[in-house]
C-alpha cells in the first residue's frame, strides 16, 4: 500500500540494537520519512486514513452493547464486518479483510 506521509503521522521504526520497536510521530520533512527509508518503516494510520482507504466499500461503524466496534464493508455486494474492541483495530482488521477479497 503506498502511503505519502502528512503532518502527524504515527509510524514504528525498528531500530538496530533497541529492545523493541520505537513509536514516532513524525512531520513529512523528517529525514526517517525519506522515500528511501520508508521500507523501515511501519506506517500506523488514524481512524480517519483507515476509513479513507476503505473508500467506497465503507458501509458502517457499529458499536456493540459490550463496548465492541464493528466495520462493515461490501465488496462486489458481499457484506464483510470486522470486530475489535478499538475502533481503529476494526478499521484495520476491515481493510484487511478487503485486501484479501481483491486477491
Amino acid at each position: 500500500m503506498r502511503w505519502d506521509p502528512v503532518p502527524g503521522d504515527r509510524f514504528v521504526v525498528e531500530r538496530a540494537g533497541a529492545a523493541g520497536a520505537v513509536l514516532f510521530v513524525g512531520e513529512p520533512n523528517d529525514p526517517t520519512l525519506a522515500p528511501d527509508h520508508r521500507s523501515k518503516l511501519l506506517w500506523l494510520p488514524r481512524e480517519e486514513q483507515l476509513r479513507g482507504l476503505l473508500a467506497g466499500t465503507f458501509r458502517r461503524l457499529e458499536r456493540a452493547p459490550t463496548g465492541a466496534w464493528t466495520v462493515r464493508i461490501e465488496v462486489n455486494g458481499l457484506t464483510f464486518s470486522a470486530t475489535h474492541d478499538d475502533a481503529e483495530e476494526a478499521y484495520a482488521l476491515a481493510l484487511v479483510r478487503l485486501v484479501d477479497a481483491g486477491e
